[in-house]
């Protein structure tokens, strides 16, 4: 979450009407973010959290607003968006699509159990089965922008890094012509975008980035925020309980399971993120937006070539 276009209480007037919310008696910004502006929005009628979007225009926004009308249908803990009497939730606020959504007590955690971790992963695997014939967009993140990236971002690297990330996108290449299983997967599934009650998993946010992929991109991206450790070695035990419970859920195919495929795709998803990651820090910054460390991911990218080497 985070902050980019600034928003008052008198600006929220006609909101409240729309919506039936009452009296707006507070409006805090929420910071440490990447994407969309986030704000707590506290009125007579509850506690919610609006989401301008910052880079999609209203037709774009809609397309998650109806995935989590859908997700949530089916009984998937995400985000229940306030609609008007018509059934619309999206609306316009600063000249840019908005969206709001009930206000959730749960938290994220940043050490988790392995109980929460098979919790997450049956989630996940019910999640993919829910998303498997979406119709939505291609992953924003995928190939084409990972290539694009690595370009634009080459002049700005060490030498050790244009080494590594060369590496890791001749990988991202030959993995490419695997025919993997693919459908809608959630793609940002990190450990603050879960929030728990407990070990019980409340609700799983932040559906932005979603897309059409390889469903293995999102288990290759729980593997490094959920089962490293913060040198990037990877926890059996942990592995295996998450996937165990996600194959509960969702059975693996024959491709899946082969051992150098789940590692090429564990060396795409720890591409995209240093490259995305490394961009945001190359970026001017801006009061109230998140700039996330690349180091974690080149450590991962370094343990996985160096167990290539091996």
């Amino acid at each position: 979450m985070s902050v980019f276009t600034e928003v008052h209480q008198h600006d929220l007037a006609d909101l409240a009407t729309h919506l039936s919310l009452g009296r707006i008696d507070s409006l805090q910004p929420v910071e440490g973010g990447v994407q969309n502006s986030n704000y707590f929005v506290h009125s007579e009628a509850g506690d919610w959290v609006l989401t301008l979007f910052e880079q999609m225009t209203a037709a774009q926004a809609q397309v998650y607003v109806d995935l989590l009308l859908t997700l949530r249908a089916r009984g998937l803990p995400v985000p229940q968006p306030r609609c008007d009497a018509h059934g619309q939730a999206l609306f316009p606020l600063r000249d840019k699509p908005a969206l709001l959504v009930e206000r959730s007590l749960a938290t994220s955690s940043e050490s988790v159990s392995l109980r929460q971790r098979q919790v997450l992963g049956g989630l996940l695997g019910r999640l993919h089965v829910a998303m498997r014939d979406w119709s939505g967009p291609a992953h924003p993140r995928g190939h084409g922008w990972r290539q694009r990236q690595l370009q634009q971002l080459m002049p700005h690297l060490t030498v050790a890094d244009r080494e590594l990330v060369s590496w890791a996108a001749e990988v991202d290449r030959r993995v490419l012509a695997v025919d993997l299983p693919q459908g809608g997967i959630h793609a940002d599934l990190f450990r603050d975008n879960v929030l728990w009650h407990g070990e019980e998993l409340a609700l799983v946010l932040d559906f932005y980035v979603a897309g059409r992929d390889r469903l293995w991109l999102d288990l290759a991206i729980c593997q490094h925020d959920w089962c490293r450790d913060a040198k990037g070695q990877l926890d059996p035990v942990a592995w295996q309980v998450f996937l165990q419970a996600y194959e509960r859920e969702r059975p693996l195919q024959d491709l899946e399971r082969d051992e150098q495929v789940q590692k090429d795709m564990a060396v795409v998803a720890a591409l995209r993120f240093f490259l995305s990651r490394s961009a945001a820090a190359l970026a001017p910054p801006q009061a109230g937006v998140l700039v996330k460390n690349p180091q974690e991911y080149r450590r991962i990218l370094q343990v996985l070539r160096s167990a290539e080497r091996l």
